[in-house]
């Protein structure tokens, strides 16, 4: 008899608001700054297929945002910007009905509505490796990550921390940061 794969510690982890980081443990923290930070990134992910998030923030007076996030899958990329633009190997407004990203598929929701509000939701089912969920409002873009296995984030780094014990790991994978204010630097 072989054991059911392991799932997530947590419903999953991501990014959102202004902005606030949820780990694979479920600890929240804010980090506010203007760059471009690694969300989660792992080698594992899909039998070796890879899985990277990346998030970028803008800074708005004293607070900070996510406006966009790419996601690579395999050799795919997919972006997702402030405004619910998106882009899919670099092909802006790609139809999503007629591509994959890493061979799962890519569903909209949503967009502009007659108001000028922007509301989109980006819903990426990658099967028994999880769900992808990224959600556009105006100017603020977050991203989920759930339903996860551990053979599929067991390695995982970034903002999100580490799958098993959820620290937050430096680039030397050795140093683990207590201040998320000096590991949003790092």
């Amino acid at each position: 008899p072989t054991s059911a794969p392991t799932k997530a510690p947590t419903n999953g982890g991501g990014g959102y608001g202004d902005p606030h980081l949820k780990t694979w443990r479920g600890r929240v923290y804010d980090f506010h700054g203007e760059c471009d930070l690694l969300l989660t990134k792992s080698r594992s992910f899909g039998k070796g297929l890879g899985f990277e998030a990346q998030i970028r923030t803008t800074i708005r007076d004293d607070w900070s945002f996510i406006s966009s996030i790419a996601v690579k899958i395999g050799q795919d990329v997919f972006e997702v910007q402030s405004g619910g633009v998106h882009l899919l190997n670099g092909v802006e407004d790609a139809n999503l009905k007629a591509s994959t990203l890493g061979g799962y598929e890519v569903k909209k929701h949503g967009g502009k509505k007659d108001n000028g509000t922007v509301k989109a939701r980006y819903l990426i089912n990658m099967r028994e490796q999880g769900v992808l969920e990224v959600k556009v409002y105006n100017e603020f873009v977050s991203v989920l990550i759930r339903q996860v296995l551990a053979e599929d984030f067991q390695d995982s780094v970034g903002l999100m921390g580490t799958f098993e014990q959820g620290e937050l790991v430096g680039r030397d994978l050795s140093t683990v940061f207590e201040d998320v204010n000096e590991f949003g630097f790092e």
